[in-house]
């Protein structure tokens, strides 16, 4: 399961997401090949897309490197996130088939 944040539903406006898996999450910053990473915390070598793997139990976002990197991917994105808004939590399935899960 994946969730992503963003200014509306579009994919490629989502400078954030997050992905649940059964032993970690990865957090996936979508224009992460362009950000400063001095602390290496980011892995994946794809041309834009680079992920934080959070094993700790989140203790990794509470770093101030991590801070660093979600502040600066939010206005790299120059997203405008409207702090009144009540948000909207939009479903979709992005495969036709559901493959088994490993536990």
């Amino acid at each position: 399961m994946a969730v992503g944040f963003g200014p509306n539903a579009k994919v490629s406006t989502l400078p954030l997401s997050i992905a649940f898996f059964p032993r970690w999450a990865n957090l996936f910053f979508m224009m992460g090949s362009t950000l400063p990473e001095h602390e290496h915390l980011l892995g994946g070598r794809g041309a834009k897309i680079r992920s934080m793997r959070l094993e700790d139990g989140f203790k990794t976002l509470k770093s101030p490197a991590a801070d660093a990197l979600i502040a600066t991917a939010m206005l790299k994105a120059d997203c405008k996130l409207d702090t009144r808004a009540t948000g909207e939590l939009i479903i979709k399935s992005i495969s036709p088939k559901q493959r088994a899960r490993r536990p």
